[in-house]
């Protein structure tokens, strides 16, 4: 049976059409309208009517509405499924444009053989499947059981089916068998069975409840082997009827007497447990054989009955809500501060002192907030206009925000069933608005607000992405949820005994037993995990619920240093002049290393957005009066972001003096599951700036697989850096794939210098750790060993060791590899964005005045190819590839200016030496080769030893600075 699919780009409700083998009771013939049970506001009518039986099968059903429907914003899709099949046999998603919109009802127009008779039917539709231009405004669901309806038999009541014919040897049982995928169970059939009946769906069993979210362009792809012929696709989407089901039915008529392989891309599912992400089914792992004849029904294991997908509904505020059957009031979290919630308003961000703080701020920073009252627009701004009128009393901002408000209130509301971006992009400002204006609102207008953010806030707490899971900790959904709920308990604390719900399940929950262990075990760096596009939401997301706890008596920055390490981190991150971006630019910008998920690059970065404008003002006022509020005014003012910020934030600053960063150490490193190194030359413009992504994160949603990376700037152009953009097949995210096959997506390791092992790079959160981390005035060296990170079956261990002497600015990278057979070969990755030459050893190439060389020392003999990766407006992207069946590979890369002395670098006696001015370099590698010594000669008679310490050296930070400690961990 060939499945009907319309599909639209929209978000939203959908429309649910279900077909139920057997037959309805107690149901008499009838073809009339007739009234939902329960009724539904803005819906007069549906036809057929409830439990009503039909003789034929030429049925339109029909939706009466009380005003003209709209389908802007509302998304979702309409299926038929077929339950004694098991598969979907229609699908629609009506789009704006519709030949149906506008009109007062809505037809469902079954291409012909979907209804068969001595069938039941149901029909369901998801919240917000459609809009009316009259209140209620929005359609709410239709639930399971409400419409159901029959088409009679026919010909009798107990009517003799036709049997397909007998296959002259019945096809063998279709097992299914366990498999070693990450995030798969079993397949089945299982891969190698033959004559598999052709009624048989394959099937998928998932090690926990799927998801789809983030997984675009990842396919399930059907071949027929006995044609050559890719016979269908599949590429699960969010809201897919089997999202939430812990097995995936791939849902296709197989022909009899074929060959048939199936194939899925890594990440065409996500699961709720480890590994959480669903790697590949491979080419040549499953194929099956069918049988020569149909079978009769397709049968599924373990599916007698019909299965309803899992709850994914918030807690009523009276019992249970959290993880499973836990009881909100059973989670334990500090709430003695709440004594010190006033009865008066506001209660959130500003208290007496500080609110008169920002009115000596005003009285010389006039402001003129934006009448936006959409929440779709950028210049929507519903706090800017309730703080103005806090500070002048002027009703007609408040009548502003208010209004904004409620748009945005109800743009949140209209998110439950599915993702809610809403909730986090507008979650804050209205519940300050909702606060400071409380008294202003009408009491209609609070109660819109009230019961909608209720429902909302509550909902999402239990919503499965961004749910209150370890594997959450750096979502951005996470912690616009729980700021949502935190600042509405505060915001209702004197009003509403739900509250205190609220505060438990997102302080205690969230903060406590999610958030806590997080940032101060497993990545106290302060590096937002998310990467340069969603990282900066980390940021910057919690600062009104921060300022208000604090203002009450919870400082949660006292409770963790990762915020604090956050604003540290900023000043190695940030680069020391504008960028060129991208040579074909017109002009270059503010900017700063990609990592993860990182599209826009042109001339300068998001990064340097309002959103890290936001963290940094906030800075100024919460570490007031130490030596980080005086660098992060001059990174703010350098930059140009010290006006970005939101009114509210620059009005907590009282002022200070701009502290330039040329006495901070050059180099940034904490360990933890991200281990990311900044290192420099020094803090002058034409300094060169090294970035080593040492070890890459676990799965956060946005990630990279790129442990070992690094990248490398200089005098304001990029020397080497990878591919940047989207990693999941938008913003131009796709470059060739390895040895030309294909395309893949740049949070593939082939878009960033990693080291590739038989074409594979590290794997996902393959695991590894880091060894080595050393600062010192002369060097910085590290070790990252990545053995886990690789196949086992190529390598047993994998190492990439790195030093950066200062003077004369020159990296070396010595990978170190076990492999397990003498045909193993390995990759090592540059990226360039100009044309790269080959001349003996050394490969060259100039980026505007930058002139760029990487030599390769190791092995003497290799090939090389330079594959292009430029994608339109965003790269000029050169991939060189060196390549060796080897055990070591040993390359020293160098920007130079004209300004520059000239380096000669060779190998002596096994050492490195380098040339410069007069100076020599040499550097001596271990038998395990990493590097162990650095001699200095300066030409005049004068020799220096440095010894490169071994372990990771602990960097000391404080309100005020940071230290290299030369005190090792091993």
């Amino acid at each position: 049976m060939i499945i009907q699919r319309y599909k639209k780009l929209v978000s939203g409700g959908s429309l649910l059409v279900f077909l139920i083998g057997g037959a309805l009771s107690g149901q008499i013939l009838a073809q009339e309208s007739g009234q939902l049970e329960p009724q539904i506001e803005g819906i007069t009518s549906v036809y057929p009517a409830p439990f009503s039986e039909f003789e034929g099968t030429d049925i339109e059903p029909e939706i009466s509405f009380a005003a003209a429907t709209y389908f802007g914003y509302t998304g979702g899709v309409i299926e038929i499924w077929d339950l004694t099949l098991d598969q979907p046999v229609f699908r629609l998603d009506p789009e704006p444009g519709d030949a149906q919109e506008g009109l007062n009802s809505f037809k469902i127009q079954l291409p012909e053989g979907i209804l068969q008779p001595g069938h039941n039917y149901e029909i369901r539709a998801g919240h917000l499947f459609t809009r009316i231009n009259d209140a209620p405004w929005n359609i709410t669901s239709i639930q399971a059981g409400s419409w159901q309806f029959s088409i009679a038999d026919g010909a009798s009541s107990e009517p003799e089916e036709p049997q397909p014919p007998e296959p002259e040897e019945p096809p063998t049982q279709t097992p299914g068998a366990p498999v070693d995928i990450d995030g798969i169970v079993s397949l089945m059939p299982a891969p190698g069975t033959t004559s598999v009946s052709t009624g048989v769906l394959p099937l998928i069993e998932l090690s926990g409840n799927s998801n789809f979210g983030y997984t675009d362009d990842r396919e399930i792809r059907v071949i027929n082997l006995s044609t050559g012929e890719l016979v269908a696709s599949f590429n699960p989407e969010p809201g897919d009827g089997q999202e939430g089901a812990t097995q995936y039915v791939i849902q296709f008529e197989l022909e009899p007497d074929s060959d048939y392989e199936i194939q899925a891309d890594h990440l065409f599912a996500r699961v709720n447990a480890e590994p959480w992400n669903v790697a590949e089914i491979p080419t040549g792992y499953w194929r099956f054989t069918t049988a020569d004849s149909f079978s009769d029904n397709p049968t599924l294991p373990g599916d007698d009955e019909p299965q309803t997908p899992p709850d994914d509904g918030g807690d009523d505020g009276d019992s249970g809500g959290g993880n499973g059957d836990r009881d909100w009031r059973d989670i334990d979290t500090d709430l003695t501060w709440t004594t010190n919630i006033p009865q008066a308003r506001p209660r959130l961000l500003f208290d007496q002192q500080s609110l008169q703080q920002a009115q000596s701020w005003y009285a010389s920073n006039d402001f003129e907030p934006r009448d936006t009252t959409n929440p779709v627009y950028s210049s929507f701004d519903p706090v800017g206009n309730a703080f103005k009128y806090l500070l002048t009393g002027d009703e007609q901002y408040a009548q502003i925000a208010i209004q904004g408000a409620l748009n945005a209130s109800q743009s949140i509301y209209d998110q439950i069933g599915g993702h809610c971006d809403e909730c986090r992009w507008h979650g804050d400002s209205v519940i300050l608005v909702y606060d400071w204006l409380y008294n202003v609102m009408t009491e209609s207008q609070r109660n819109q607000i009230k019961t909608q953010l209720d429902e909302a806030f509550a909902y999402y707490l239990d919503f499965f992405w961004g749910a209150a899971e370890p594997r959450f900790a750096e979502n951005n959904y996470f912690w616009g949820y729980f700021r949502n709920a935190a600042m509405w308990g505060i915001a209702n604390f004197h009003e509403d005994e739900q509250s205190e719900m609220f505060l438990r399940r997102s302080l205690g929950e969230r903060w406590d037993e999610i958030g806590l262990p997080h940032f101060n075990q497993k990545s106290p760096s302060g590096i937002a995990a998310e990467g340069v596009n969603y990282g900066p939401t980390m940021l910057y997301y919690n600062i009104s619920l921060q300022e208000s706890l604090k203002n009450l008596g919870r400082d949660l920055n006292q409770e963790t240093n990762w915020y604090r390490n956050a604003a540290w981190w900023l000043q190695y991150a940030s680069l020391p002049k504008q960028t060129w971006d991208n040579p074909n630019a017109d002009e270059p910008g503010w900017s700063w290393f990609p990592y993860g998920d990182a599209g826009g690059f042109w001339n300068g970065n998001n990064f340097l957005n309002g959103g890290v404008s936001r963290f940094l003002t906030y800075v100024l006022s919460r570490w007031n009066d130490t030596n980080l509020e005086g660098y992060s005014r001059d990174l703010l003012t350098r930059t140009g972001l010290d006006g970005m910020a939101p009114v509210v934030l620059r009005a907590l600053d009282d002022g200070g003096e701009a502290q330039s960063p040329d006495d901070l150490p050059l180099d940034y490193f904490i360990d933890g599951e991200l281990a990311y190194a900044y290192v420099r030359s020094g803090w002058d413009e034409d300094a060169t700036v090294l970035n080593l992504q040492l070890l890459s994160p676990p799965m956060v949603g946005h990630e990279h697989q790129d442990s070992g990376n690094w990248q490398l700037w200089k005098d304001g152009v990029w020397a080497s850096r990878e591919s940047p953009a989207r990693g999941y097949g938008s913003n131009n995210g796709q470059i060739p794939g390895f040895a030309g096959q294909g395309t893949v997506d740049v949070n593939h390791p082939l878009a960033h210098n990693t080291l590739l092992v038989n074409g594979k790079g590290p794997a996902f959160a393959g695991g590894g750790q880091v060894t080595d981390v050393t600062s010192e005035p002369e060097y910085f060296f590290a070790t990252t060993d990545l053995s886990q990170a690789y196949d086992e079956n190529h390598v047993s261990s994998v190492k990439r060791h790195f030093l950066f002497i200062r003077e004369p600015q020159v990296l070396l990278i010595s990978d170190q590899v076990a492999r397990q057979n003498e045909d193993v070969q390995l990759s090592f990755i540059a990226h360039f964005q100009q044309d790269v030459s080959q001349q003996g050893n050394v490969h060259s190439s100039t980026n505007r005045h930058v002139h760029i060389q990487l030599h390769t020392l190791l092995p003497g003999q290799f090939g090389s190819r330079v594959v292009d990766e430029q994608r339109s407006h965003l790269d000029n992207a050169r991939r060189l590839m060196i390549e060796g069946q080897t055990d070591s590979m040993l390359h020293l890369l160098r920007a130079d200016t004209a300004q520059d002395s000239e380096l000669q670098a060779s190998m002596v006696d096994g050492q490195i030496e380098m040339r410069s001015n007069g100076q020599i370099w040499t550097v001596q590698l271990d038998s395990e080769g990493r590097f162990s010594q650095i001699r200095v000669d300066d030409g005049e008679g004068d020799t220096r030893q440095l010894l490169i310490h071994q372990g990771i050296e602990r960097l000391d930070i404080s309100d005020d600075g940071l230290n290299w400690s030369n005190s090792y961990q091993y």
